[in-house]
């Protein structure tokens, strides 16, 4: 059983004096259905297939290129794709946390990073984060937040924050393929239907990250990054 968790508590959480790399993280973590692991086991080349439909025809591929767009001003999101060979499982993130992303891999980029393959979140000294990493930053935040707020603070998991972002999608995702969406959210066991609408999905990203643009309000903290599309046609 997951606590309940409110949009006041996870700001709260997110709003703590983070470094860049902790907040992008925490964002993430807040505004995907990806996991702590997931995240924290990142590539540079995982950003750019999540990114592969920013670029345009002709465009080169490459992270200093990547870094030129503005996911806020244009509402991009990135699609990571973290199937396996008996499940399928798509996520995105908001504008907000993909533009954190960015200033973290753009830093990074001018700093310690040689290859696609090297980690997107390290250590200070350029090596892979420790297995404690996640649980110890939300450990840490929640200690700040009792010291600085002089209360008790609810004990959120990186976890919790996966389960309620689900949990979210189950209420808000709606339209004729909303059902196919929060399945491919969870993580669908293969079968038929779902495997079609997955490749689709691959043919075409917009039929994912449109419905996900709809809801993903929820999750933006700032509210300069809000966006106010209008998504009049029901996606087919």
């Amino acid at each position: 059983m997951y606590p309940e968790i409110t949009f006041e508590a996870i700001k709260r959480l997110v709003d703590v004096d983070h470094n860049k790399q902790q907040k992008t993280i925490m964002l993430m973590l807040f505004s995907s259905s990806l996991t702590g692991d997931q995240i924290k086991n990142l590539k540079f080349d995982d950003v750019l297939k999540a990114c592969d439909h920013f670029f345009t025809e002709g465009q080169e591929k490459t992270i200093k290129n990547l870094t030129k767009f503005k996911p806020v001003q244009d509402n991009l999101v990135p699609l990571f794709d973290t199937s396996t060979k008996s499940q399928q499982r798509l996520a995105c993130c908001t504008p907000e946390a993909t533009q954190f992303l960015f200033w973290h891999i753009n830093m990074r980029r001018n700093t310690t990073f040689k290859y696609k393959t090297d980690y997107v979140f390290v250590t200070n000294s350029g090596k892979k984060l420790g297995k404690s990493f996640i649980t110890d930053l939300f450990l840490n935040s929640r200690n700040d937040i009792e010291i600085y707020d002089n209360c008790e603070f609810p004990n959120i998991t990186a976890k919790d924050l996966t389960a309620n972002f689900i949990n979210i999608c189950r209420h808000c995702l709606y339209g004729p393929k909303s059902y196919y969406i929060i399945r491919l959210i969870e993580g669908a066991r293969n079968n038929k239907s779902i495997e079609a609408f997955y490749k689709d999905i691959l043919e075409n990203r917009d039929l994912f990250t449109n419905e996900y643009l709809k809801i993903s309000n929820i999750f933006t903290i700032n509210k300069d990054n809000k966006h106010d599309l209008k998504f009049d046609a029901p996606m087919e």
